[in-house]
C-alpha cells in the first residue's frame, strides 16, 4: 500500500510540474533565443522605474566598448542587474 501511495504522489508531483509553463531563462528566453513568451509584455508607453547601470563607462578613444548582461527577475519579483 505504501508503494502505491508513493507512486501516486510522485506521479501527481510530476504532472503538476510538467504542466507549469517554463520561466524566462535569460537572453532571448531560451537557448535558441526565440524570445517567445506565453505572457504579454506591459505597455512601452510609460516608464515604471529606472536606475543607472554604468556610472563609469570605459572609453577607448571615442569608442565605447560595452556589453551588459540582461536584468533578471526572481520569483519574488526582485530585479537583479548585472
Amino acid at each position: 500500500m505504501r508503494i502505491f501511495i508513493a507512486c501516486v504522489l510522485l506521479t501527481t508531483a510530476w504532472s503538476v510540474s510538467a504542466a507549469t509553463p517554463p520561466i524566462w531563462r535569460g537572453y532571448g528566453g531560451d537557448a535558441q533565443h526565440t524570445a517567445l513568451s506565453s505572457v504579454g509584455a506591459q505597455s512601452l508607453d510609460t516608464i515604471l522605474w529606472q536606475t543607472p547601470v554604468d556610472l563609469q563607462p570605459q572609453y577607448n578613444g571615442n569608442d565605447l566598448f560595452i556589453h551588459y548582461g540582461e536584468p533578471m527577475a526572481t520569483a519574488a519579483n526582485t530585479i537583479i542587474l548585472p
